[in-house]
């Protein structure tokens, strides 16, 4: 029971919370808005609604054939719900005003936070040996210091390129989320 109460409260798991909540709560400015929507983002959403019923069949069909040992269809069959589904919900963000911003702008540092960290304190870690099963900031910050030699030697081999530019395009990516988190924050 700790254990449970203690991943509940671990960084993943708020981040997990926050960005459901504010997902849910994007989505209900967008539907509040329905009716200014235009034509063909009805026809998107109705594509969108039609391919929810077929993913739900599809978990139905999976629960009945493993007999309930598992729930949900493939994960990549969800990521076709992505790109129409964030721009909807971030048309009906920019329709509202302020609430909408605050929400757009929270989404967008959830999401540049999860980059960066997916990067920093999970890839790179795991591909370059990292020796602890979870991890802590204060031993993964030192973990990076100065005696991380041959960890970035591992990190070159399992890597498809070497750890010197691994690391430093993993910054790139990071800083250019950060960049277009500022461009969309103040456009927004």
């Amino acid at each position: 029971m700790r254990a449970k109460i203690r991943a509940a409260k671990s960084p993943t798991m708020l981040l997990r919370i926050l960005t459901a909540g504010l997902l849910a709560l994007a989505a209900s400015i967008y539907l509040r808005r329905w009716t200014e929507s235009k034509p063909t983002e009805r026809i998107a959403m109705a594509a969108c609604l039609c391919y929810v019923a077929a993913l739900s069949y599809a978990a139905l069909l999976i629960f009945r054939s493993t007999r309930g040992e598992s729930v949900a269809p493939p994960a990549w069959h969800v990521q076709a719900l992505l790109a129409p589904g964030w721009c909807l919900i971030f048309l009906g963000l920019s329709r509202s005003r302020r609430l909408g911003r605050w929400v757009a702008v929270s989404l967008v540092c959830c999401w540049v936070y999860l980059i960066s960290s997916t990067y920093f304190a999970k890839l790179i870690p795991l591909y370059s040996g990292y020796p602890e099963p979870s991890v802590r900031l204060v031993r993964l910050l030192s973990w990076y210091g100065p005696s991380t030699n041959q960890a970035w030697n591992v990190l070159s081999l399992t890597a498809i390129m070497p750890a010197g530019f691994v690391l430093p395009l993993a910054a790139v990516v990071s800083m250019s989320a950060v960049g277009l988190a500022v461009a969309v924050s103040e456009r927004a």
